[in-house]
């Protein structure tokens, strides 16, 4: 045994194995690397190391032809290296590649914009080493002065009866209704402003839903409208969520011919004032201008309120459960009925005009499975 020891180190050193070490390396890396199907071409060639520290011949970022890019684009990196090169490392805007594809000399690493990066030109680094394990010079310009810029769209507007503050405001962009993971949300602040990140999946146009949460208050009169049931929507054409903007959402749905020129005429808004854009409390708003807005606005939310909490009781009486959401939902239909029946300007402060309202509030009682007689429908 120990004379083949013997022999075999004799033929390693008549090998010159002490000598040249890193070459054999890079053979046996070269060969492990063609059985696994690497290498710069389809012929089968194996990958053989090059004398000095390799380099990058070209770097290059794009993302599909476009010079700026917003959250969910791909941004990619692609280089050609001096000779065959194992994996590079390379990061984008800052954060590692989550893919990186290639052999040989050539490399291509892609990743995803996410909020969280940086608005501007974005960055990128590339480190490498050729397949005996020398590394090269780490690069993070491009050699063909390609740059792409990202940049955060945003939808911004206000909710507003007096602004809602604390409140959660979301984008519906499938339209059922319900805050679902890839939708972005906001919670308001004191001025009633949200501002939603719209991505490679943002609809060009979407409703704007705003909920009512345990700490929404209306930030001028303190008033909680925690447990209410108010949902307020708006279009993402606009900049405001209010009681017009859901009303007309409501009118809309009944008839769908119907414009928020209609309502504004319907509701008797001063001239000029366009139900889709009016903050009363923006700082430039005209007073008496914003004082009537105001006005229409806490006649429908009141309205609403009140016959969703009739709704309520009325149901209660006949065994029937509405959640605060599902009355609230009812009144605002009936005040949309009203409003679309009406054949003059809509003053909810009108006991003619509130008798309407009335009779609609009952035809979505009994829509509802709440059955009453028309004398306590009428009492409540």
């Amino acid at each position: 045994m120990h004379s083949k020891v013997s022999g075999n180190t004799g033929w390693l050193v008549g090998l010159g194995i002490s000598k040249h070490f890193g070459a054999v390396s890079a053979l046996v890396f070269s060969l492990v690397l063609s059985a696994c199907g690497g290498g710069s071409g389809g012929d089968g060639n194996t990958l053989t190391a090059v004398d000095g520290a390799p380099s990058l011949t070209s770097a290059s970022i794009s993302a599909d032809d476009n010079a700026t890019v917003t959250v969910g684009d791909v941004v990619t990196v692609t280089v050609t290296a001096s000779e065959a090169i194992m994996a590079p490392s390379v990061t984008i805007g800052g954060s590692a590649a989550t893919s990186v594809l290639g052999s040989g000399e050539d490399w291509t690493a892609s990743r995803a914009m996410t909020a969280d990066d940086t608005v501007g030109d974005i960055s990128f680094s590339v480190s490498f080493s050729d397949i005996s394990g020398e590394s090269g010079e780490s690069v993070s310009t491009s050699t063909d002065s390609s740059a792409v810029a990202f940049e955060i769209n945003t939808q911004a507007g206000n909710a507003i009866d007096g602004p809602f503050q604390f409140a959660k405001a979301f984008g519906d962009y499938n339209g059922n209704g319900v805050h679902d993971e890839n939708e972005p949300s906001s919670i308001t602040d004191a001025d009633g402003a949200y501002s939603l990140i719209e991505d490679t999946n943002t609809p060009e146009t979407y409703t704007i839903i705003v909920e009512m949460t345990e700490d929404t208050i209306d930030s001028v009169t303190g008033e909680s409208f925690a447990g209410t049931g108010v949902v307020l929507r708006g279009s993402s054409a606009g900049t405001v969520v209010t009681p017009l903007t859901t009303l007309l959402h409501a009118a809309v749905a009944v008839d769908p011919t119907y414009t928020a020129a209609d309502l504004a005429i319907d509701m008797a808004l001063p001239l000029g004032v366009d139900i889709a854009t009016y903050n009363p409390f923006a700082a430039d708003a005209d007073p008496a201008v914003a004082h009537e807005v105001e006005k229409v606005f806490q006649q429908v939310m009141t309205a609403t309120m009140i016959v969703a909490e009739a709704m309520t009781g009325l149901g209660d009486l006949a065994g029937v459960q509405m959640t605060p959401e599902e009355a609230s939902a009812a009144a605002l239909k009936a005040v949309a009925s009203m409003v679309l029946a009406s054949e003059v300007e809509v003053d909810l402060s009108d006991e003619t005009q509130v008798a309407g309202l009335q009779a609609a509030a009952k035809t979505e009682v009994a829509a509802n499975g709440i059955d009453v007689s028309d004398a306590i429908a009428d009492f409540v």
